[in-house]
């Protein structure tokens, strides 16, 4: 955005022939950074953001995050189901209590996801609704970022005190469902003290796929898996990302200040 000007944009746009309602976009640093955090794709390096397409029917309020280098037919798909998606109930606001769960309930899914202890999870009611929720993505056989991201986030819980497991919500989801079984899940958390209201998610590769689709995390390889940490509130809609290792104090600070005025 500090070097993206328009005669750029139009530049690097032309050998693509977009039509006429491709927008290629910039502007003042602070405005596009507002935007892109809005939409979950600002990252403070940006050789380091990832190759997303935000699908979108903001009329029903229905999104989905597609591959960018995905097959042109996966795109098409997408396009296709939230064009079908019908708009929310009249008598439900866009600013009302009701409108938001109900937009929350569909975008998360009530995908039922097993945790550490073996125990079946609905992704939105019962992990998500009506909380802060702190997420990440990981896998127990993981050689690179994962236990010390693990040991790190932690420290969150243990700086975050009782609200872990009453108010607050941590969940990390596992890029490799085919061998993050409940029990090597608990043998990792084992490790770095992992306590109550941290829910290390496992299941069906097709329900873990969906999740980790619907929240930006999807790899083919787990290697190659996100180390962003999703920091929300369900009942706001107030999402932010920032990196999961993060100075302790600062990811605590955007957790109790998430709903800030800004």
């Amino acid at each position: 955005m500090a070097n993206d000007t328009p005669e750029r944009l139009a530049h690097f746009a032309e050998p693509f022939a977009p039509g006429p309602h491709w927008s290629f976009l910039t502007g003042e640093p602070a405005l596009v950074k507002e935007a892109l955090v809005a939409l979950g794709g600002y990252t403070p390096d940006k050789e380091a953001h990832r190759p997303l397409v935000l699908v979108g029917n903001a009329t029903a309020d229905k999104w989905l995050r597609v591959d960018g280098l995905g097959s042109a037919s996966s795109l098409l798909e997408a396009i296709r189901e939230v064009r079908a998606a019908s708009a929310p109930p009249a008598e439900l606001t866009p600013t009302s209590p009701s409108a938001q769960d109900a937009a929350a309930a569909r975008y998360f899914t009530n995908t039922e996801l097993v945790d550490q202890h073996g125990k079946t999870h609905r992704f939105y009611e019962d992990l998500i609704r009506g909380r802060k929720v702190l997420i990440n993505f990981a896998f127990t056989a993981c050689k690179g970022v994962c236990s010390p991201m693990t040991k790190h986030l932690a420290e969150v819980q243990k700086a975050l005190g009782g609200r872990v497991g009453k108010d607050t919500t941590m969940i990390t989801l596992s890029v490799d469902p085919a061998n993050d079984t409940p029990a090597t899940l608990a043998h990792f958390t084992q490790k770095f003290g992992v306590g109550p209201g941290w829910y290390f998610l496992t299941g069906a590769p097709e329900n873990i796929s969906l999740v980790l689709k619907k929240l930006g995390g999807y790899t083919d390889d787990p290697n190659t898996h996100s180390s962003t940490l999703l920091i929300g509130d369900a009942t706001t809609g107030m999402w932010v990302k920032a990196p999961a290792m993060s100075n302790t104090s600062n990811l605590v600070y955007a957790v109790e200040h998430l709903n800030d005025p800004r």
